[in-house]
């Protein structure tokens, strides 16, 4: 049981560092490379990275809200939920704009919105580790 907590650790670390190479790196290049091929390559190759690390911080993330009734582990259920949220709709939703026509504005609300995410990822790594902690020390 404990490995779930160490399990949900790596995975939001590791979403965590991801997101904040997308909101520092990546999304910002977006403005030198405005053709729609270069947003649906960028869409089709993160999905492949992100997604399989979301369903399995969603999955963790419920077992452990499930079984260890801590503030820390439902204000990351809530956190984890309007992350969710806002992926689909919002980000996703600008994405797929992007990838039909790319226009600078468009970058900067994506840039803009994904700070949500940017900071609620750090949030929640922090609130998995402070949790990890509590119930393995």
């Amino acid at each position: 049981m404990i490995g779930i907590f160490y399990a949900n650790v790596a995975v939001s670390i590791a979403l965590t560092g991801l997101i904040w190479t997308v909101q520092c790196v990546v999304y910002p290049s977006f403005v030198w490379y405005q053709t729609p091929r270069a947003f649906a390559d960028h869409q089709r190759r993160i999905t492949y990275i992100v997604g399989p690390l979301m369903i399995t911080e969603l999955i963790l993330t419920i077992l452990i809200t499930a079984t260890t009734p801590l503030w820390q582990t439902y204000a990351s259920a809530i956190i984890l939920s309007i992350i969710w949220l806002q992926t689909g709709l919002i980000m996703v939703p600008l994405h797929r704009q992007l990838a039909k026509k790319p226009d600078s504005m468009a970058i900067c609300r994506l840039i803009q919105h994904n700070w949500l995410r940017t900071i609620g990822w750090t949030i929640k790594a922090a609130l998995s580790l402070a949790v990890t902690a509590l119930v393995t020390l």
